[in-house]
């Protein structure tokens, strides 16, 4: 039978090629959803027989399992949750699922499942070039943004987070705190979660920038790169700075894309209109649908 722990930093060493593996480009099974939201999710993992899983509890308290990753076949690793989910009487809900992995799902359950689209998490996934370069009418507003940042505050930088500027950060970040951080379960969580991130940022492969302005850091971004995409995990900005969140967008896709990156995968809206038409003006070039399914 599966055997499921908690995530401590420590496991993202065995957990790590399996991440490598895999072929989807969500958001969710990458080290910094994992770091950043275990705890609030309630997430574990197992591993047997050269498969990775993890459960999760999402938002209305459904137990849920990720599908396995690792190489297939997954008959077995299939086999495994279906056995695991019998001995616990739980049911069998596959979450987050995409595309991908659906004829895998339908060859093994036919039509005794039910898919239901989440569209308040789907990922937001943009072309590194043109989000990079932000050319064309189509950026005309992000480049007013920016070009107004640049305007207003001519003494700005980008740079790398690390030994000699982690203070610093952190100073920025416990003042941004204290002004906008709301009371309810999310943002406490990830409130916790970025504060264990900058004590111990050297962890769990990921890597941050920061933008300055003179000698104050006025935002940073926390990211990684997995395969073909760079993953957002963290960004946060003084919105004080006329167009901050546009060039720390920019700034971090440009400072951190290699020649392997092709796409930027910047996470859900969680359903807030704001966030919602914010991204959706950097013209994703696809959302990457997540749905939950219900074995029958």
């Amino acid at each position: 039978m599966l055997h499921f722990k908690s995530i401590q930093n420590t496991d993202f060493t065995p957990i790590a090629p399996f991440i490598r593996l895999k072929q989807s480009r969500l958001c969710d099974a990458t080290f910094g959803a994992l770091y950043f939201w275990k705890n609030y999710y309630e997430t574990k993992y197992a591993i047997r027989d050269h498969h990775l899983y993890f459960s999760s509890v999402i938002l209305d308290g459904t137990k849920t399992f990720t599908f396995p990753l690792g190489l297939p076949p997954y008959d077995e690793a299939l086999t495994q949750l279906e056995g695991y989910c019998q001995q616990k009487n739980i049911p069998l809900i596959f979450y987050p699922a995409e595309t991908l992995v659906r004829p895998y799902l339908e060859k093994r359950y036919g039509k005794n499942m039910i898919w239901t689209p989440w569209r308040d998490a789907f990922d937001y996934v943009y072309d590194k070039d043109a989000f990079v370069s932000m050319t064309g009418r189509k950026y005309h507003g992000q480049r007013n943004h920016i070009n107004k940042f640049n305007f207003l505050y001519p003494n700005h930088r980008f740079t790398p987070i690390c030994d000699n500027t982690i203070e610093a950060v952190r100073a920025f970040y416990i003042r941004y705190a204290a002004e906008n951080i709301k009371k309810d379960k999310t943002a406490k969580a990830e409130h916790e979660s970025i504060l264990a991130w900058l004590e111990e940022y050297r962890l769990c492969h990921m890597f941050g920038g920061c933008l300055w302005v003179g000698d104050r850091v006025v935002g940073f971004s926390v990211g990684e790169h997995l395969g073909d995409t760079l993953h957002v995990h963290i960004e946060k900005a003084d919105y004080s700075y006329t167009g901050a969140y546009p060039k720390l967008a920019n700034s971090f896709a440009s400072y951190f894309s290699t020649p392997q990156t092709h796409y930027i995968n910047r996470q859900d809206d969680l359903g807030d209109a704001g966030l919602r038409r914010s991204k959706l003006s950097y013209r994703p070039v696809f959302l990457l649908e997540k749905y939950t399914v219900r074995v029958l």
